[in-house]
């Protein structure tokens, strides 16, 4: 799996067991979680409510990997809090496509997110009061959606690049 992801740029890092991960996790600013259930000394399903504990994980992207697929497993991986699951042997198309899509979905979420926690002077009003006036938050609205589709773009062309 790793070889596969790396054949499309993206940068691996290992955990042995979920409490590692947890660890990591803390020190490192990751983009997406694929993580296995059957794991030694935390299991997956621990090790994914674990993760969103944090607030800082809550929109995390974490892939669950099972080895089996027996019925039940893709509801009990997302009841557990896994955006999305997968069974071995994976498919690596499938894999693919479901990183890429959950990494795109977080950029578009952290560009918005960006765009509501921006302060603005106007009047002195901060965001809150910002947001209220429907004919300033539609001012504002045309003037930022350019430039977050820009970033978006920008983002995905370095991505492209790498």
């Amino acid at each position: 799996m790793a070889s596969a992801l790396e054949n499309y740029g993206a940068e691996i890092i290992d955990a042995e067991n979920g409490a590692n991960a947890l660890k990591i996790l803390e020190k490192q600013c990751i983009d997406i979680v694929l993580i296995d259930i059957m794991m030694s000394v935390m299991d997956g399903f621990e090790t994914i409510k674990a993760i969103r504990r944090k607030d800082e994980l809550k929109e995390l992207p974490i892939i669950a990997i099972t080895a089996k697929s027996l019925k039940g497993d893709r509801e009990s991986c997302i009841a557990a809090g896994a955006n999305d699951y997968i069974s071995k042997p994976v498919d690596y198309d499938t894999l693919i496509h479901l990183v890429k899509a959950w990494i795109e979905r977080e950029l578009k979420n952290k560009e918005r997110a960006m765009a509501v926690h921006l302060q603005f002077d106007r009047a002195g009003m901060n965001t809150t009061e910002f947001f209220r006036d429907p004919e300033v938050f539609q001012e504002l609205k045309l003037k930022l959606l350019p430039l977050l589709e820009e970033r978006i773009i920008n983002i995905n062309k370095a991505k492209i690049n790498q």
